[in-house]
């Protein structure tokens, strides 16, 4: 583990961090977006959700501000956010198909046809 911790902390210090797309903010899904935020070297930078504020009230909890969060409905929306803000919530699936500067897409809906969409269309 600690070998883990050294690495993401390296890339912290560098700014290279492992950017992350949550699909789903509810129970399982929030609990990770938190604990993202709390780990070094990686960051929550999409969440796919179908209620925005769940995934805005996560960030929050986690320590994220509104000025580094960006809601948005598509995906023309989407492109002009990559690279603004830190953090970017949809509550439009199609956007995953677009799927800029993300590194790891953590499926947390507990729907297996989302589930399944995503892991064979992405």
């Amino acid at each position: 583990m600690r070998v883990l911790w050294e690495a993401l902390t390296k890339r912290q210090k560098t700014n290279d961090l492992i950017k992350v797309a949550v699909v789903g903010a509810g129970w399982f899904g929030g609990g990770v977006i938190r604990e993202l935020y709390r780990w070094p070297g990686l960051i929550p930078s999409l969440i796919v959700t179908r209620t925005t504020e769940k995934a805005i009230n996560a960030l929050k909890h986690a320590g994220a501000t509104k000025l580094q969060i960006e809601v948005v409905h598509s995906i023309s929306e989407y492109r002009q956010a990559v690279g603004k803000k830190e953090y970017i919530i949809t509550d439009n699936l199609g956007v995953m198909k677009e799927l800029k500067k993300i590194d790891v897409v953590f499926e947390a809906t507990g729907d297996v046809e989302i589930g399944t969409e995503l892991a064979t269309h992405t």
